[in-house]
């Protein structure tokens, strides 16, 4: 995510000491991904005084000159303009040298495809290790960068809805969304238009068509593929991307005057009163090596999924034994996150 003066202004500015401050802030946002960043805009725009807490940390030079080294090596071998230049019997011998500059500090981060192209936004799996069943190992890409993994490369940056079907599905199997059809319309159109959505209008059942700012036709070669697909399988229906460049809102949410943003902030619980009425956030602050509290009486969790589950989990009081929203039943369960897909369709076009 580009890193505009008002927000960089703001990063250099926001002390643990002034959100220690009573009514310092009226809104506290956790992650300052897509959500959170556009949490924090509109907010902001709405008058309230709003922090922004988010676990990705820019350290100073001296403090990572061996990440930001390991980084660069790690690109240089992963850039496609290198291994045209190596012989193509080394070709091999730099991509087991990658693997292995990853297996150092990010076992399991190095696995995600474009890792070593932006290997500093992904954590280090030995300081943020995780465990797992062993017959039911899960490989966890945690990516803490202002913007989230919008910003990283290859992100597809698409935004589709979800039909009726997916809130409620017919195969026996997952429970309904407690959603009416057509709830969420109004703000998938808010959305839609602050990110100026590039697209088609498809006419799909199972996709239902967005708002878009800019309507796109098929270029040849799209074409040709979706002709492709349509005569290999003839009840399929092909259908463009939907697709907006990254949305600058922690830059807008900044130049409101209204927004304060602390990095390297790890949010450990949501912190509630003896009635169990939300009431601010404790995190620990890696860059002063301290917990914090800071208070609010409105707490947007926009972390990821994962995350933000373990936040609820651990924000435990008399009044939720369990944590919150454990009462419900659903804490930990129905996570939806996005899932990468590679195009081995198109070897059997």
């Amino acid at each position: 995510m580009r890193i505009g003066p008002a927000l960089d202004a703001v990063l250099r500015t926001t002390t643990i000491y002034d959100l220690r401050a009573a009514g310092a802030q009226d809104a506290i946002v956790v992650g300052a991904g897509a959500a959170g960043g556009l949490a924090a805009l509109l907010l902001a725009e709405a008058g309230l005084r709003v922090l922004v807490l988010d676990a990705g940390w820019r350290q100073s030079a001296q403090r990572s000159w061996v990440r930001r080294a390991t980084a660069t090596i790690t690109r240089t071998l992963a850039d496609p303009a290198t291994l045209r230049l190596l012989p193509p019997k080394a070709v091999p011998l730099g991509k087991i040298a990658l693997r292995s500059v990853g297996l150092l500090r990010q076992p399991i981060q190095s696995r995600c495809s474009v890792w070593g192209r932006m290997p500093e936004a992904f954590v280090d799996d030995r300081d943020c290790p995780y465990a797992t069943p062993p017959d039911q190992p899960f490989v966890w890409i945690r990516a803490r960068t202002l913007g989230g993994r919008v910003g990283l490369p290859g992100h597809g940056r698409q935004y589709y809805r979800l039909s009726s079907s997916d809130l409620a599905p017919r195969d026996g199997l997952s429970a309904p969304w407690p959603l009416e059809p057509g709830e969420l319309d109004p703000w998938y159109s808010m959305v839609e238009r602050r990110l100026k959505l590039a697209g088609a209008m498809d006419d799909v059942p199972w996709q239902p068509d967005s708002h878009l700012s800019r309507e796109l036709e098929p270029s040849l070669n799209q074409f040709a593929v979706m002709a492709a697909i349509g005569a290999r399988w003839p009840h399929s229906r092909p259908m463009l991307t939907r697709f907006a460049a990254p949305l600058d809102a922690l830059e807008g949410a900044a130049l409101t005057g209204r927004l304060r943003c602390r990095e390297g902030a790890v949010v450990r619980q949501i912190d509630v009163d003896r009635s169990g009425r939300v009431r601010g956030v404790v995190w620990f602050d890696q860059q002063s090596g301290t917990d914090v509290r800071a208070c609010a009486p409105l707490v947007f969790l926009c972390a990821s999924a994962l995350e933000s589950t373990r936040i609820l989990s651990l924000s435990r009081s008399s009044k939720a034994v369990q944590g919150l929203g454990a009462q419900s039943d659903a804490l930990g369960r129905y996570l939806m996150d996005h899932i990468v897909v590679t195009g081995l369709l198109l070897k059997h076009i």
